[in-house]
């Protein structure tokens, strides 16, 4: 009998070494994740080609709530922090809780127009039967959804229009499918390949609900599993930091999007303006040009309320827009144009009216007696003899765009792929305790914003010398 154990314990010491060697991990996920997490999944597999990685999808409180009693997962990731914090406080996690991205809400819906109602505009809404919202009982998202609506006053309103989703993937699911005719859902599933071309949205603020921080950890039965460490350490690569924080990259893009339009725009404008103020005897220009100074004194705040007064749904312009069936600006990248030529409005054309008044009289005269007419005189002599200050001006409007915050915040709310500059970014992180990620933009726009204007003043510099 002995012998018989002795065999039967060899051959379990063998099976579970041969377990061991092979490598397998379980992660637990939340729905939104779907998308994100299995491109992170395939990189890692790639790497570890002999290891097994499964993938567990649901709602965060269900799967919390599964570990409780204890669900054989190794990590997982929550769509909001607490759970994993409070798992950690329970001595369910290994690790302390990881940010490792934040959450963003739209209403979202296949009818365009319905997309576009303001949330206080849905319970009498002809269009609105049903909206789907994930159970605000155990899903993150729908408890910021129900935030959300309550914020706007209609959540009892709303009540016999609710239809709930186990989670924010199925909430989706009901308005992919017609069953729900909007649902209140995550940017990032909306943004997936698989439902990118579905629709329309429109974004909540995030001040209307609490945030929607999202954390992961490492569970006590993956303590001394290696895979489960390599996973861990895989989510701070640069190339899963992409994956699951695209929108650092995308509020790059955008900012340079931004301060590359918004440049272009104003040199069509401050252009013409600037020649006027510097050469128009009108007692008018002395009030143009205190307007066109007015930004440099304004809080970014002031300006950006009243923008958003105006570009809204209830404003003058955005209401008209709306009336005619068409999408008001506010939170939308148009808006943030717009917004962003009025505010730096000062920076292009104060540069070039001192140019163009440095020009002098004479110099357009002389042409004028070999028959150069106005627009030969304004292009072929005053912006050649200008162009130090053209390209001061260019160089101040871009970088001043570049680290806009007050202006764009207010206007364009905070939107990854839409309305995220890299200044929001940057305080999204700080805000988060994300110090690393928020140092990396940061620097990136110090170095940048240095480099511009250690050319222009050396530009300046060297204008200064030539004339003495």
């Amino acid at each position: 009998m002995p012998r018989v154990l002795r065999r039967l314990a060899l051959l379990l010491g063998i099976v579970a070494a041969l377990n061991c060697r092979a490598g397998e991990i379980t992660i637990a996920a939340a729905a939104d994740l779907q998308s994100a997490l299995q491109e992170v999944a395939a990189s890692f597999r790639a790497a570890h080609p002999s290891d097994k990685v499964e993938l567990v999808f649901g709602a965060s409180g269900k799967l919390a709530a599964q570990l409780r009693n204890g669900a054989p997962f190794d990590l997982f990731f929550s769509a909001d922090i607490a759970y994993p914090r409070q798992l950690h406080e329970q001595g369910i996690a290994a690790s302390a809780p990881k940010l490792y991205a934040v959450g963003h809400l739209v209403l979202w819906s296949l009818k365009p127009e319905l997309a576009r109602l303001p949330l206080k505009e849905l319970p009498n809404s002809p269009l609105l039967r049903k909206l789907a919202i994930a159970n605000p009982e155990h899903a993150p998202y729908g408890k910021r959804a129900k935030e959300a609506l309550a914020h706007e006053g209609v959540w009892d309103a709303m009540a016999p229009k609710l239809v709930l989703g186990e989670n924010i993937a199925h909430t989706a699911q009901f308005v992919d499918s017609g069953a729900a005719d909007a649902g209140i859902v995550a940017l990032s599933l909306v943004m997936s390949p698989a439902l990118a071309d579905k629709g329309a949205w429109t974004p909540i603020p995030a001040d209307w609900h609490a945030p929607l921080e999202q954390g992961f950890i490492v569970t006590m039965r993956a303590k001394s599993n290696p895979l489960a460490a390599a996973f861990a350490t895989h989510m701070d690569a640069p190339a899963t930091r992409a994956v699951m924080n695209a929108s650092d990259a995308q509020a790059l893009l955008l900012t340079l999007q931004l301060a590359g339009v918004t440049t272009l725009v104003l040199l069509l404008l401050g252009l013409p303006l600037a020649w006027w103020l510097a050469r128009s005897p009108s007692r008018w220009a002395v009030l143009a040009e205190s307007v066109v100074a007015l930004p440099l004194v304004l809080p970014p705040t002031v300006l950006g309320f009243y923008m958003l007064v105006l570009l809204g749904p209830q404003g003058a312009l955005g209401g008209t827009l709306q009336r005619l069936g068409l999408p008001h600006l506010a939170f939308t990248f148009t808006g943030l144009v717009i917004a962003s030529t009025i505010y730096s409005l000062p920076f292009m054309v104060q540069p070039l009216k001192d140019a163009f008044a440095a020009v002098g009289v004479r110099m357009t005269e002389a042409a004028a007696t070999l028959r150069a007419g106005p627009w030969d005189r304004f292009f072929s002599v005053v912006l050649p003899l200008s162009r130090r200050g053209l390209l001061s001006a260019v160089t101040l409007t871009f970088a001043h765009t570049l680290g806009e915050f007050g202006v764009v915040l207010m206007v364009g709310g905070n939107i990854p792929g839409q309305t995220r500059v890299l200044s929001i970014a940057i305080y999204d992180h700080a805000e988060a305790l994300n110090y690393a990620a928020a140092h990396r933009l940061a620097l990136l726009l110090l170095v940048a914003s240095f480099v511009m204007l250690l050319g222009v003043y050396a530009l300046n510099r060297q204008r200064a010398l030539v004339r003495t």
